[in-house]
């Protein structure tokens, strides 16, 4: 009777560092970075070349007038420099694991090359 005891015994002993272990790894979670995307347009048109700033990170709009940051969840303050001018700014915000878009359109100033008519 007392093997039987230890076996029940070290069963509960196991069972109960199984049960911690798993909470332990609830506890431990991670957040998952969302992706921010900055489109860049003047008139309707890409504009790539164009500056984006996101929080403290920096980066050029690509030919599809993109430019892809991958954030922490969080409010961000997002400005934009157009290629050819024009500015605008926006704060943002991204939750966990998201794909969020962020249009500026920079009109006819971003449209242009600098002293460019049509």
């Amino acid at each position: 009777m007392n093997k039987m005891v230890k076996r029940v015994s070290l069963f509960f002993v196991g069972a109960a560092l199984l049960t911690l272990g798993s909470i332990s790894s609830v506890q431990a979670y991670d957040t998952k970075p969302a992706e921010l995307r900055v489109i860049v347009t003047g008139l309707g048109q890409k504009i790539p070349g164009s500056t984006v700033t996101v929080g403290e990170e920096t980066a050029e709009t690509e030919s599809n007038g993109q430019a892809i940051f991958n954030v922490e969840p969080g409010i961000y303050e997002v400005s934009v420099e157009g290629a050819h001018g024009g500015s605008a700014s926006a704060t943002v915000r991204v939750v966990e694991d998201e794909l969020r878009l962020k249009n500026f359109e920079l009109g006819l100033e971003g449209a242009l090359p600098h002293g460019g008519h049509h």
